[in-house]
Formats: structure tokens, sequence, C-alpha cells
């Protein structure tokens, strides 16, 4: 047909996201619908195209505990219907997920947006084996990255929470946010040292 072919590139359409990449649009998902109220939401998650992990998307041994009644279910009327071939006869799990440092950092580069940076964190957070505040000798000039920090962690640490947020505030001086935060903070400071 004439058509050349030199700039195509061939991509498995069976290929799916890792693990960890579909638990993190998971969370982007209940919290940034693309579809909301059944039209476009134009504050949800942008096209994310690539999986940052390889690991194939498994429940976890707990997740599984919550469904495995209906899915016993809907596995006995298939071997009714098709025989005992058709029998689940052995479910893989997941381990839970663990995230070190370099992998949070590639999370936060690959899928954080504005309005989903401090979910995105907070999912590293909850899934880390390190402290979440490390994240932001990597990002030293994302004010993203620091004020969201800094608010993850004001219920542990205010002392920290403040230190981020002022960090945050050298880059951006006129946050209204970042300035009622630690406006917020120095107020707690002040009351609990009484």
């Amino acid at each position: 047909m004439g058509i050349p072919t030199e700039n195509f590139e061939v991509v498995n359409v069976n290929q799916g996201f890792g693990n960890i990449s579909t638990r993190i649009l998971e969370s982007i998902n209940k919290k940034f619908p693309i579809i909301k109220d059944g039209v476009v939401n134009l504050n949800g998650r942008k096209h994310i195209g690539k999986s940052i992990d390889n690991d194939k998307f498994l429940l976890t041994e707990k997740e599984y505990e919550k469904i495995a009644p209906s899915l016993k279910a809907e596995s006995n009327k298939l071997v009714e219907l098709l025989g005992v071939r058709f029998k689940e006869m052995e479910v893989p799990f997941s381990e839970e997920v663990k995230i070190d440092e370099l992998l949070a950092v590639k999370i936060y580069e690959e899928y954080a947006e504005p309005h989903t940076s401090r979910l995105i964190l907070s999912f590293i957070k909850s899934h880390s084996s390190f402290p979440i505040s490390k994240l932001c000798n990597y990002f030293k000039e994302n004010v993203l990255v620091l004020r969201d920090v800094a608010i993850l962690l004001e219920d542990e640490n205010i002392l920290d929470a403040l230190h981020y947020m002022k960090l945050a505030r050298l880059i951006r001086p006129d946050g209204i946010q970042i300035n009622n935060k630690i406006a917020e903070y120095e107020e707690i400071i002040k009351q609990n040292s009484l």
C-alpha cells in the first residue's frame, strides 16, 4: 500500500501494568476519577502510559479473602456448566507492597501531578521502608513535595512539618496555603510549649 513503516513502534497490546503501578492508579482513580457523574472530570488524572514496575498484579491474601466467597460461588457455577477442568485450583498472591527510596523517586516523577502530589506521597509513605521526609532530599526545589511532605508529617512531628513547610516558603514566599500552614504550625508549637 506504500505506507512507510520505519517509524512504526511495535507495542504488545496485551501488556498490563505492574503490581505497584496498578495500585497507585487505583488510588488516583478513587480520588480523581476520569469520569464523574457521567461527564469527563477535568480534575481527573491524566493519561498514564507506562508502568514503573514489571511485577504482575496480584491480590494479596488479605485482599483475596474479601472476595473469596463470591469467587468460589462463581467457580462452582463454572464447574457445573463446563466440568471440573475449569475449576480454579490455586490462586497466586502478591506480597505486601514495599517501596524503597529510588522506586519512590521514580513513582513520584512518573505519576505525580499538582493535584495528585499529596495522594502519591501518601501512597508512598504507607508502603515505604524509609521516612517520607527523605524524598525531600531528591526534590529540594519542588515546592509540592516540600509542602505535601510537611502536611503528611503534621500529625506525627510538627517540628519537621514546620521545617519542610519553611523550605517550601523559600521557593514560594507568597503561597497562601504555605504561609497559613506555617502560622498554624507555629501556633501549635507555641501552645504545646506552654
